[in-house]
């Protein structure tokens, strides 16, 4: 899918939205030069939060994983530890 850039002053909010709708295509926004921000499809941006879903899915795996193999310190004595 074809990334476009697009000045906001050069279009209105609007036109922007129904190019990437319609067209189902990305836009960079730039402003002075500088790239700030992309509007994508919707099915990009729920294609990008599967993706952290499962990121954070396997974080979690992970880290039950250590948790019982390496073992968990109970609250209390972590806060005994710490001085709270």
């Amino acid at each position: 899918m074809p990334s476009t850039p697009a000045s906001i002053e050069e279009h209105s909010i609007s036109d922007l939205i129904d190019k990437v709708a319609g067209e189902k295509n990305r836009l960079i926004v730039v402003r002075e030069g500088k790239e700030i921000a992309a509007v994508v499809p919707l099915e990009d941006l729920e294609i990008l939060e599967e993706l952290d879903d499962l990121l954070e899915r396997n974080d979690i795996d992970a880290a039950r994983k250590e948790a019982q193999e390496k073992g968990t310190i109970a609250l209390e004595e972590v806060k005994a530890r710490l001085g709270l």
